[in-house]
């Protein structure tokens, strides 16, 4: 409980997972960029970043999920009381499944893809609700 409230005061104010970058592809339904009759669901953010950009947790909590899913090669989720924050595209994890981790831990490096393109995806939920992570971390 208590760490759900933690979570909701800090709206707005969490740091970035990565210490450079800007958001490439915003959260919710967006017109195809090429295909323009086609409609593409982001359930959280991009963030487009230097190569061998490290990512951070957001939020002390403790690690709830790691996977490998295609596209979006490494996952871990952390659980913050009620709420989630999922960091997609990953690689050299530094976490396994059961830790704690503090706010600005080193959870892994994100992942270039074969255009050369460096770019986080960053999800954040309210149990199984997927919310806009704009809303929480800082403007920059």
């Amino acid at each position: 409980r208590n760490l759900t409230e933690a979570f909701e005061k800090n709206i707005g104010k969490m740091d970035w997972p990565v210490l450079s970058g800007f958001i490439s592809n915003k959260f919710g339904e967006h017109t195809h960029p090429v295909i323009k009759n086609i409609k593409v669901k982001n359930d959280g953010i991009d963030i487009q970043t230097k190569k061998g950009s490290r990512v951070r947790s957001i939020f002390s909590g403790r690690v709830a999920t790691i996977a490998f899913i295609p596209g979006m090669n490494n996952i871990i989720i952390l659980k913050h009381g009620d709420y989630f924050t999922l960091y997609a595209r990953l690689k050299n994890l530094k976490v396994e499944k059961g830790d704690l981790v503090k706010s600005g831990d080193y959870l892994g490096d994100v992942i270039t893809n074969n255009e050369g393109t460096t770019e986080l995806q960053f999800q954040i939920w309210k149990n199984n609700i997927k919310l806009n992570p704009e809303k929480w971390i800082m403007n920059k």
